[in-house]
C-alpha cells in the first residue's frame, strides 16, 4: 500500500467512515460530497460534487475505489457534510 506524506488512502477512508457513523448517529440522512475545488481534485471526486447521497451510498463510495490522487504524496482532501 502506498503511503504519502499525509497518510494512506485507507487512513482517510477510515476517518470518513467514522465521521459518517457519527453523523448518522446524530440523525443525519442525506449528505453532500465536498472537494477542495482546486486543480488537485481527482476526476472521481469531482464527479460527486453537487449530488446528494444517502448514508449507504456514501459507504459504497468509500468502500470502493473512491479517489485517485495524481501524486502519491497527495491525500484525498474531500469531506462529507450533512444536507438539511
Amino acid at each position: 500500500m502506498a503511503v504519502g506524506i499525509q497518510g494512506s488512502a485507507d487512513d482517510w477512508r477510515l476517518e470518513m467512515l467514522a465521521k459518517l457513523d457519527e453523523l448518522v448517529a446524530e440523525g443525519a440522512e442525506r449528505f453532500s460530497w465536498i472537494t477542495a475545488g482546486d486543480a488537485h481534485v481527482c476526476q472521481r471526486c469531482a464527479a460527486r460534487v453537487g449530488k446528494t447521497f444517502t448514508a449507504e451510498e456514501i459507504r459504497r463510495e468509500l468502500r470502493g475505489e473512491f479517489c485517485r490522487p495524481g501524486d502519491m504524496d497527495d491525500r484525498c482532501r474531500c469531506t462529507i457534510l450533512e444536507e438539511f
